[in-house]
């Protein structure tokens, strides 16, 4: 049987009409007894069966919707092999309410449990009434279900009569003591007995300051109450009864059948509560929002902290546990000699736990337990302000490493600075910060946070990523030298954090007097040659001498080095040999008298130049960078290069990696 027949089945509902009386003459109205094979339809919604109970009850919570009538399974003999069409009539009270048709063939497996929806109105009336259904059909015996009984019942229990008081020790009602409350772990009491009582009904119990408002628990009727004769006992939780605090209360209930019908509240019984006081409690400080109620990145990165102020009358053992939010800060015993206040830290992780999307609430308060008593401290009410322009936090640190860097747009290179760019300004560029919003700012600083160098507002229609121009102008840059740190501060007007500074170097040159750098190799006219020792394929090093006036172990010196068709350094250098070669100084240097550098790769750099028939050259010249200052520049020198010997054989380096490899160059 296909899914839409199936479908179509279930949804084949024939009229549906108020009663309809069947005649006199009919087999049903002589109530026929059941047919065998057809079993009774059983209600939707309708509440299990208890052990005494006879007909199915119908909750209150469906009531005024359809009535949903389930056939659990298939009839027998049924028409579900033949194409004929079968019907199903059901009866309420003995009066037909309801038909549907269903049409063969059809998957008894599939279309069962076959449910209908009855009219609504057949659950106003309350009562107990009779539930079955007719099926009839082609070749098929008229035959009758089983008979079901539904009870629909709006009656609540003790046939909606308050119940009696609840029954209390007599030295409860003297007054409930704190060391009777301990012991009993509540206020014990009985729930008296009352007409009809059923299995599932439900006790609610209330206790407070006004009679019925503070709903405590509940007690579910059993089979061993009704059979048994057991007491309905109940306690009301010792935790209960603290948190309500001392003084006069009232205890009461009401009745509820598991159909959902509720009784009217029984008359309240007055108790005396008589607890032992708990010491008064000071509100928790937060010192760094006592001012302005606020805490923001600031007052976080120097450190936030609670202060607990003393509790006069706190006895050793007393514990104290500080909640920021739900976060448990600590949890304090107090000690023989306790001294006051306390401090208590805020760790970064609570504030990571917050977020930084917006400005949000915090509740600071502790409670204050001895023994199984407890008493919550008045609250500190703050706000936590950790919103910035960018990217949120990783850390306390001010300096955010997911914030982009800033380049310096020098002439000559990025990130150098060089009298080429005389007068300036310094053109510098960045991308914009993620969900940029109108208003943030960013500002450069050139160096530190004195010295300011130029500003971004961010304004309508900026988007991340953008680039963002800024510019340094001349006097910040000539007002230092050498490695200079550039990076930027992005502000949103309660919190500021900090780029990733740029290395930049000033190439400047205000240092003088460096002495020129000369080859080592071994030669009377100081030339690269085929008779030079070490051979030029061994090694090619340039010396620079150590000047006791300039250099500090620390600095760095950068050797330049560039190869030319001609043997006095003049002309276009080669293309691909303008290289350079970085040393930090270091006590050796400064005890040799020299720091050496091995110029290569050998070819091409010396191998070009020495393969030119007149003879190519070497030039070179060395900058140096102190590690804090300005920098220097020596004077360039030729080196000539002659690979060739008069024979017209060469000297030409052996095969890669057969010769030592002291230093490293870059590209210009």
């Amino acid at each position: 049987m296909t899914d839409s027949k199936v479908r179509q089945q279930k949804k084949n509902v024939a009229k549906n009409t108020r009663p309809n009386k069947r005649k006199k003459n009919t087999p049903a109205a002589g109530r026929a007894a059941p047919s065998p094979g057809v079993v009774g339809p059983l209600p939707e919604d309708g509440l299990p069966l208890l052990w005494d109970e006879a007909a199915h009850k119908i909750p209150l919570s469906v009531r005024g919707q359809p009535f949903k009538v389930t056939i659990p399974s298939v009839w027998m003999p049924n028409n579900a092999a033949t194409n004929v069409r079968t019907d199903i009539r059901y009866f309420w009270k003995g009066d037909h309410v309801h038909t549907a048709q269903i049409f063969g063939p059809y998957d008894p497996a599939v279309l069962f449990p076959y449910t209908q929806e009855l009219p609504a109105w057949l659950l106003d009336s309350p009562g107990i009434s009779l539930l079955y259904y007719e099926i009839s059909g082609v070749l098929l015996p008229t035959g009758e279900s089983e008979r079901t009984l539904i009870d629909v019942d709006d009656s609540p229990p003790n046939l909606d009569n308050p119940g009696t008081e609840l029954i209390f020790n007599d030295y409860t009602l003297d007054g409930v003591s704190d060391a009777e409350l301990t012991a009993d772990a509540g206020i014990p009491c009985e729930v008296p007995r009352y007409m009809i009582m059923r299995t599932e009904d439900v006790v609610m119990v209330y206790f407070g300051v006004l009679p019925h408002i503070n709903y405590v628990d509940r007690l579910v009727v059993e089979r061993r109450h009704i059979e048994d004769g057991d007491p309905l006992q109940f306690l009301i939780p010792e935790d209960f009864v603290r948190n309500s605090g001392g003084g006069e209360r009232w205890v009461s209930y009401r009745l509820m059948d598991r159909v959902g019908n509720i009784g009217p509240f029984s008359d309240p019984v007055k108790l005396d509560i008589n607890l032992v006081s708990l010491p008064d409690l000071l509100r928790p400080l937060v010192p760094r929002a006592e001012t302005d109620g606020l805490i923001d990145l600031d007052d976080i990165r120097q450190g936030v902290s609670v202060s607990i102020r003393e509790v006069v009358d706190a006895e050793q053992g007393d514990i104290i546990t500080l909640r920021w939010n739900t976060h448990v800060l600590a949890t304090i015993t107090v000690g023989p000699l306790q001294i006051w206040p306390i401090p208590v830290e805020v760790a970064w992780p609570i504030f990571l736990a917050g977020g930084f999307d917006a400005r949000y609430p915090v509740r600071v308060w502790y409670q204050f337990a001895r023994g199984s008593l407890t008493k919550n401290s008045p609250d500190t009410f703050i706000e936590v302000d950790a919103t910035v322009a960018g990217d949120p936090p990783v850390g306390p640190d001010p300096i955010n490493p997911m914030l982009p860097r800033v380049t310096v747009k020098g002439v000559t290179e990025d990130n150098v600075i060089t009298p080429a760019d005389s007068p300036g300004p310094v053109l510098v560029e960045v991308p914009l910060f993620v969900d940029p919003e109108v208003g943030e700012n960013l500002r450069l600083f050139w160096g530190n946070d004195g010295a300011f160098a130029d500003i971004k507002v961010v304004d309508p229609g900026d988007v991340a990523g953008q680039n963002v121009q800024l510019y340094v102008p001349w006097a910040l840059i000539v007002a230092g030298g050498g490695l200079v740190y550039v990076y930027y501060w992005t502000y949103n007007g309660v919190n500021y954090q900090r780029s990733p500074a740029t290395e930049v170097r000033v190439e400047l040159d205000t240092l003088t007097g460096l002495l020129a750098a000369n080859v080592l190799n071994d030669h009377p006219n100081k030339w690269i040659t085929c008779d030079t020792v070490p051979q030029p394929y061994e090694a090619v090093i340039v010396g620079i001498p150590w000047s006791t006036t300039h250099f500090e172990v620390g600095d760095k010196v950068r050797l330049f080095w560039s190869s030319h068709r001609t043997p006095n350094g003049g002309g276009t250098p080669i293309p691909g040999t303008q290289v350079w070669f970085e040393v930090e100084l270091t006590d050796a240097h400064r005890i040799a008298g020299v720091v050496e550098v091995d110029i290569q790769p050998f070819d091409p750099l010396i191998t070009v130049p020495g393969l030119i028939p007149t003879n190519g050259s070497g030039l070179h010249y060395y900058r140096l960078y102190k590690a804090s200052g300005p920098t220097g520049r020596s004077a360039a020198r030729p080196l000539r290069i002659d690979l060739i010997r008069p024979s017209g054989s060469t000297c030409l380096a052996p095969p890669a990696g057969k010769r030592s490899k002291p230093g490293k160059s870059k590209s210009q």
